[in-house]
């Protein structure tokens, strides 16, 4: 039996491969895997649209490639190297010395096996945080390095460098009882014009100094992994709301912390920076193949059409959150929105 860990997802068995099935529902895809892979309440579906086969370190190397030609590679934050390949049976996303996750051309099976000794919260993050985005560009799912909230008359996005404050902004939101969408990852649904958020995966990355800010130095809520200086949690577990379904977008916002300032603003973008900020924050971008990134590109011009995107400064300082939280609310009342919202 493979171990059950306190907040109850099993860890893979390392000595075998696991027979049985996880059915997920995230991004509006149905996602089948061999391991326990999220901490989100499990579906049960007959089809698929996404597929995830972990192969244990141990044994021999299970994943075949063909003929492989190198597309990239550079230095990672975590100091290994990742390389893309194209390969016969997709790409390969190899972080080297540590683990390899093959997709498939179509961009529906997933294939990972790690290097002997790696942790699975590793393997598992990176699926996150990397395969999973890149694997949703492959099917036709535009997304964004993004958290979202829903709000009434529809969704905000915020758009951020990693540590600058967008999951911490989210769950505060959250907090006053604004339904949590997703963390890190935004995927959009296009429908004539109209884009909605899609709900995620159900948890969200904070750092212990946000997590003390929000829910106080005693908050006991088990953490999922730890990876580049933050938590993972369940949403569950934080006891904040939480959206299952799709939410119109009506607005996309880009944090910018300011040393010093002493009130919020709020700008408009104009259109042309609008879509460079959407492009800085795609998941990805750079591993993008040619063809993926032109669909995106594309994707990203007409959102800007009909999303408007504003630059959010604030000061750095949290407590200053309460005073965010109301400017957004009430920015998102009393601004006209491209968006038309249908009841």
């Amino acid at each position: 039996m493979a171990e059950v860990k306190s907040n109850g997802v099993e860890t893979p068995p390392t000595n075998e491969m696991r027979q049985g099935h996880w059915h997920y529902r995230v991004y509006g895809q149905r996602l089948c895997s061999n391991v326990p892979l999220l901490e989100s309440s499990r579906n049960t579906f007959a089809a698929r649209d996404l597929a995830f086969r972990y192969f244990p370190p141990e044994g021999t190397r299970c994943l075949e490639y063909g003929n492989i030609d190198l597309l990239t590679r550079g230095k990672t934050q975590f100091g290994c190297f990742l390389s893309l390949w194209d390969t016969d049976q997709g790409w390969l996303l190899s972080w080297e010395g540590r683990c390899d996750y093959l997709v498939s051309r179509d961009g529906r099976l997933i294939q990972s096996q790690p290097q002997s000794g790696l942790d699975f919260d590793w393997t598992r993050n990176i699926f996150y945080t990397a395969i999973l985005p890149f694997a949703l560009q492959i099917l036709g799912v535009s997304n964004f390095h993004a958290s979202a909230v829903a709000l009434p008359g529809g969704a905000a996005g915020f758009m951020a460098d990693p540590g600058t404050g967008k999951s911490t902004l989210a769950t505060a939101f959250a907090k006053e009882g604004y339904p949590f969408l997703t963390d890190d990852i935004l995927a959009l649904k296009e429908d004539s014009g109209k884009y909605s958020a899609l709900p995620g995966i159900l948890n969200l990355s904070l750092s212990s100094q946000s997590l003390d800010m929000l829910f106080g130095p005693a908050a006991g809520s088990p953490r999922i992994s730890d990876i580049g200086g933050k938590q993972r949690l369940a949403v569950q577990d934080l006891r904040i709301p939480f959206s299952r379904e799709p939410i119109p977008l009506n607005s996309l916002f880009v944090i910018d912390r300011e040393v010093g300032a002493k009130q919020v603003r709020i700008k408009s973008l104009p259109r042309a920076e609008a879509l460079r900020c959407l492009l800085d924050n795609t998941n990805c971008l750079p591993l993008m193949p040619r063809e993926i990134l032109q669909t995106h590109m594309a994707f990203a011009a007409r959102l800007t059409d009909s999303v408007p995107v504003y630059r959010l400064v604030y000061p750095s300082s949290w407590e200053y959150m309460p005073q965010v939280i109301s400017a957004i609310l009430e920015h998102h009342r009393t601004v006209e929105s491209p968006v038309t919202i249908q009841g």
